[in-house]
């Protein structure tokens, strides 16, 4: 179920700091603290914010915790610099130094621990990757000159490759291969969820080396008969694989992550759903969309179709298209 007898067969996650495998296994005296906000304390420390409709009379409600949202679920980031008047967020907050990126994070999160935040903060400045990066980022886009608009294509496929690209933004195209920074500017924008680093980015406490997550080049192997079903590993299967207990894994955060894990479950499906229903609607002629188009009709009857609508066929085969 999990790795297509052998077919998918992917890195192991690595081994969690040792000062945060005590607050996840238990042996902190805070560590229940910890595990009932441990959502709250990864999105202090996210670099990316998580852009969705969350259902909070189910997250807020009494019993097991649940995880529950409704439409679209995207990861966004900001520009470099806060906008002026306003304090920094997300990874904004690491261009500062250590006591004063603490002060932030206790500003604007006044509910959690010190003591925790200390502690997850300097844990991330030894480890974290993409913290050294996005200094780097912002030193190159500060050295342009005024008045020449630059955004900065962050590929994070190989080795962490910057490069700077004029124009202000309008013209970009996701290939999902770069992630676009701005020095400026208070629009969000949207990381595609096939980005490998997609995941680290935002979920800091699980990933805090920054190991990259789900891409669509990942190469699958051949069985022990010498099958393999496709050339490449889907992204039902990679997550399959990743939600499996393993000796090897028994020091990794995932599945220690309690609450923080549920949604990064929510993630992985709201991903998997995204990436399906893109190729139907790029694929419609395949699925011979047009057959079905007297009954959307009939369906419709009277119902203003604007300019902007764009009808979209499901096939019977899709979850929820009945």
């Amino acid at each position: 179920m999990c790795c297509l007898q052998g077919q998918v067969n992917l890195p192991r996650l690595r081994d969690a700091p040792a000062d945060l495998l005590n607050l996840l296994h238990g042996h902190h005296p805070l560590s229940d603290t910890f595990k009932t906000s441990i959502h709250q304390y990864n999105a202090a420390f996210a670099f990316t914010s998580l852009g969705v409709k969350i259902d909070h009379a189910i997250t807020n409600a009494p019993g097991p915790y649940s995880f529950r949202i409704n439409g679209e679920l995207h990861h966004l980031t900001g520009a470099l610099l806060p906008i002026e008047g306003h304090l920094p967020v997300y990874a904004q907050l690491y261009f500062y130094d250590q006591n004063q990126q603490l002060a932030f994070h206790q500003y604007n999160n006044s509910r959690l621990d010190s003591q925790i935040m200390a502690s997850l903060q300097d844990m991330l400045a030894r480890v974290n990757p993409f913290i050294d990066l996005y200094k780097q980022a912002r030193q190159i886009m500060g050295e342009v000159p005024e008045g020449q608009p630059q955004r900065l294509s962050v590929n994070l496929t190989a080795d962490f490759v910057a490069a700077v690209i004029p124009g202000d933004g309008s013209e970009e195209q996701s290939n999902h291969c770069d992630i676009v920074l701005h020095l400026h500017g208070g629009e969000l924008k949207q990381i595609s969820h096939l980005h490998p680093y997609y995941t680290p980015l935002h979920y800091t406490i699980i990933f805090p080396t920054g190991e990259p997550g789900y891409y669509i080049n990942i190469l699958a192997r051949h069985g022990p008969q010498g099958q393999q079903r496709t050339n490449k590993v889907s992204e039902t299967s990679y997550y399959a694989y990743r939600l499996q207990q393993r000796t090897l894994e028994f020091n990794a955060a995932l599945l220690w992550s309690g609450r923080l894990f549920r949604q990064y479950v929510v993630d992985a499906w709201a991903s998997i759903e995204q990436t399906k229903l893109n190729w139907v609607w790029h694929n419609q002629k395949k699925i011979r969309a047009e057959v079905y188009q007297g009954v959307v009709d009939a369906a419709a009857g009277d119902e203003e179709v604007t300019p902007q609508s764009h009808c979209v066929i499901l096939p019977s085969s899709h979850t929820g298209s009945e």
